[in-house]
């Protein structure tokens, strides 16, 4: 009914008392509309099951922790242990490459007259830049601790995308917004929580011309261990 997906998702972090990195790349291929009872179309409609659309993003965060009283470290890797509440602000740097490839147009036959010049779009390359500015503050009692944290920024995003036989080049603001917390529990010999994770890149908040591109990551981790 829905077809089948090859996919690729890795991340990996590293946070340091004054300092952090996220690094995350995916690659997806195969998908199927959601909503096609919606745009009218059947199951053996071929724009229904898309075997051919692939989507790769590839994106990185280094960010900047500027009080000494606050540990990023202690909340999301559980390499220190903070024993008073505390806060911080932040500062963030990201980069995200997205790109996406398709043998003919996204837009549906039957919806093609709402986008106009962008309706043969078949695929693009999307690169973006930008510079975020965030708080976390650690909520501690006892062992339990409670951290969340919270990015808003803006950059830039260049745009190469192919609609129809045209290919286009722009340039154009965009948004972004990264949020993440972590709750658990840290004593000296066990540990164990939840991470949370989620990052939105978007050009949907501004006037322009063109293709909207949004980017979203949303990754959770459970985790447990042991100090021997």
């Amino acid at each position: 009914t829905y077809g089948k997906t090859r996919f690729i998702d890795f991340s990996f972090s590293m946070y340091k008392r004054k300092y952090g990195f996220d690094f995350f790349i995916g690659d997806y291929k195969g998908y199927f509309l959601k909503d096609r009872d919606y745009y009218n179309i059947s199951k053996e409609d071929k724009d229904g099951v898309r075997s051919d659309l692939q989507t790769s993003v590839l994106g990185f965060n280094a960010f900047y922790i500027f009080s000494d009283t606050f540990s990023f470290s202690a909340a999301f890797n559980q390499s220190e242990k903070q024993l008073k509440s505390s806060g911080s602000f932040l500062l963030m740097f990201s980069f995200r490459g997205f790109s996406v490839k398709s043998d003919y147009a996204l837009i549906p036959a039957s919806q093609q007259i709402k986008y106009e010049d962008d309706a043969g779009f078949t695929g693009g390359e999307f690169a973006s830049l930008g510079l975020s500015a965030g708080y976390a503050y650690a909520f501690i009692y006892n062992n339990y601790y409670f951290t969340p944290a919270i990015f808003w920024g803006f950059g830039t995003m260049e745009k190469k995308y192919k609609s129809g036989d045209k290919e286009r080049i722009k340039s154009e603001s965009y948004s972004s917004a990264n949020i993440r917390f972590s709750v658990g529990y840290n004593s000296e010999q066990y540990f164990g929580g939840i991470n949370g994770f989620g990052d939105l890149t978007t050009t949907e908040a501004f006037e322009g011309d063109g293709l909207k591109v949004s980017i979203m990551n949303i990754f959770v981790e459970i985790f447990a261990g042991i100090r021997l």
